[in-house]
């Protein structure tokens, strides 16, 4: 999931922007808005960096090894967050770090298959993606090592019969090919079956390899012209989204399997590390997760664009929404892309969800029949949607939707197998208020909204009108 280079510009406004608002594709620099105000007033950016500072020597040099986890919904935002991580970990003058970290960004969907995943081949596509960043970035080969011969034993699983007589790939160039282990259940067993009595051995020899490659990044300049680098940062985005992990049949039972049964095995790299964990697996377990990698899990909240029980707009909220089109919008005005209705009407039917913003814009600018968005264009962007949140929610959901919105404190009975599924399918959103007051517990502390385009459907206002009748005859 790269963000890959802006592409030229065409003369059409609404095409520009919805090339740039593609879902899939996390804020390039140049895109991206702090939206820590929306968020809970806390930068989930300026959090990360802080735990490698003071993790760190005045030199840069670890001093003890960070593993940090990243939650929030799927599409809320967090790759872009992870993508400003990255670029202030090599900007020590902007990070206040005391050097410039090597990020070495591994997207966990470009390699396994969520729905068949397991150690082996997540170790694997990491030993990959640390060979190839320190190939392209700095020009470091990994050669004459165990991970090297660990690849030669392999390859013969993942390449084609005409690269393996044109002698290989290295493991430098591998990360490429590496790909088709995802898409190949033959090749991913062969991987396992030989992987999987070395899984202990692989685990040292990938420390081993990171203590030797230290000493080079401090001395060779990289290929960028910066300074030099003090060390690696292992960046891990899309774990969250694995949902059949080892032999575990439900997600749930997945994610308990890959972060709290294996957590020795992910907490076990000599290296600032960060893995992007789900939201219900936080909201179940969170504390537990917290003792065993000794720090609490971050959470990157929606952006808030309603007040808390009211439904009253949250205007830094929906000014953090705009600045995010507007980046994507590039030269354009909004004001010549969108008429005001329009825009307003996708900004408060997303709820904060930026990847569902990114969707309805690209819609509507499909839908318009001129050179604007009109308010019919931004309102028939959200029909697909409309019908699959009116088809898919189960009968048995909409009393407990209605009761959340009908309650005082917008909580969850996190316990609840429901709970789980409907943060999964943003049938509910979660929201932190931030600096709303003067308790620091109550404006830590998460709340729950049901999906505004969720709220005006049939199904959900006869449930909550059964539930206000109910509530005047008791």
């Amino acid at each position: 999931m790269s963000s890959g280079s802006p592409l030229p510009p065409s003369h059409d406004p609404l095409k520009n922007l919805y090339v740039a608002c593609d879902p899939f594709q996390p804020a390039r620099d140049d895109q991206y808005v702090d939206t820590s105000a929306a968020r809970g007033g806390s930068s989930v950016v300026r959090k990360l960096l802080e735990h490698v500072r003071f993790a760190t020597d005045d030199r840069g040099y670890a001093r003890t090894f960070v593993c940090a986890l990243l939650s929030g919904h799927i599409g809320g935002g967090k790759s872009s967050e992870l993508n400003a991580f990255a670029a202030c970990l090599q900007k020590p003058e902007q990070s206040k770090l005391a050097g410039r970290y090597l990020p070495i960004h591994l997207n966990a969907e470009d390699y396994l298959d969520p729905y068949d995943a397991d150690s082996e081949e997540f170790f694997l596509a990491l030993v990959l993606q640390l060979a190839a960043t320190l190939r392209d970035q700095v020009g470091i080969e990994l050669k004459e090592n165990y991970l090297v011969k660990r690849w030669d034993e392999i390859k013969t699983f993942l390449l084609t019969d005409v690269e393996l007589q044109e002698g290989g790939i290295s493991l430098g160039a591998a990360a490429v090919k590496f790909g088709r282990i995802s898409r190949d259940p033959v090749a991913r067993r062969s991987v396992r079956e030989h992987l999987r009595p070395r899984m202990s051995s692989l685990l040292t020899e990938i420390n081993q390899v990171l203590e030797a490659v230290r000493p080079q990044l401090r001395k060779k300049k990289p290929k960028d012209g910066g300074d030099c680098y003090v060390d690696v940062v292992i960046i891990v985005d899309d774990l969250e989204k694995v949902v059949r992990f080892g032999e575990q049949k439900s997600a749930e039972d997945s994610w308990r399997t890959l972060f709290v049964d294996r957590a020795r095995q992910l907490n076990g790299l000599d290296a600032h590390v960060l893995y992007t964990v789900p939201l219900g697996l936080v909201r179940a377990c969170g504390t537990e997760l917290g003792a065993i990698y000794g720090r609490d899990p971050v959470v990157l909240p929606m952006i808030k664009t309603e007040e808390r029980a009211t439904h009253h707009p949250y205007a830094a909220g929906l000014v953090s929404l705009r600045e995010i089109l507007r980046k994507r919008a590039g030269d354009t005005s909004l004001d010549d892309i969108f008429a005001p209705e329009a825009l307003t009407w996708l900004l408060d039917f997303c709820g904060g969800d930026v990847r569902g913003l990114m969707k309805f814009v690209r819609a509507a600018v499909t839908t318009a029949a001129g050179s604007q968005v009109t308010l019919r264009d931004a309102q028939q962007a959200l029909s697909e949607t409309i019908s699959l949140f009116s088809t898919s929610i189960p009968k048995a959901r909409w009393p407990k939707l209605a009761a959340l919105d009908r309650s005082s404190d917008q909580q969850m009975d996190n316990g609840d197998a429901d709970t789980q599924i409907m943060l999964r399918q943003l049938e509910i959103l979660e929201y932190v208020n931030g600096g709303d007051g003067d308790d620091p517990f109550a404006e830590a502390a998460p709340w729950y909204a049901v999906h505004p385009i969720v709220r005006r459907l049939p199904q959900f206002r006869a449930a909550a009108a059964a539930l206000d009748a109910q509530a005047k005859l008791s």
